[in-house]
């Protein structure tokens, strides 16, 4: 006796088609999951590639102007001959900004020299 194996119709049984119903469930809850799973790689890729965009837009600019911004510590000088107030650079001595004292800074002048 000879025997073989084909690929046939069957009609499913009702616990088969629950089994299967349940199946279809799951892997459309699976499919959600995985869908939302991307997004949230997605977005994660896009705002680490947005920022490292950044960056590099950042340090072109340095390059191509030859300078960048810095807090550096600073010293002020009130020039009494000027009656001006001078901001200097601590790490290069240069002046960085001079403007007229106020009424208030020359107040305190007079009221220093009126005590002595």
């Amino acid at each position: 006796m000879e025997q073989t194996t084909e690929y046939l119709k069957c009609i499913l049984t009702e616990a088969e088609i629950k089994e299967a119903g349940a199946a279809l469930a799951r892997r459309y809850s699976e499919i959600t999951n995985l869908e939302e799973q991307k997004k949230s790689v997605t977005s994660d890729f896009k705002a680490k590639i947005d920022a490292a965009t950044a960056e590099a837009s950042l340090l072109a600019r340095q390059i191509q102007n030859g300078y960048e911004f810095r807090q550096i510590d600073c010293e002020i000088q009130r020039v009494w001959e000027d009656k001006t107030v001078q901001t200097i650079r601590l790490d290069t001595g240069e002046i960085v900004k001079t403007r007229p004292m106020t009424a208030d800074e020359l107040q305190d002048r007079l009221a220093f020299n009126e005590q002595s």
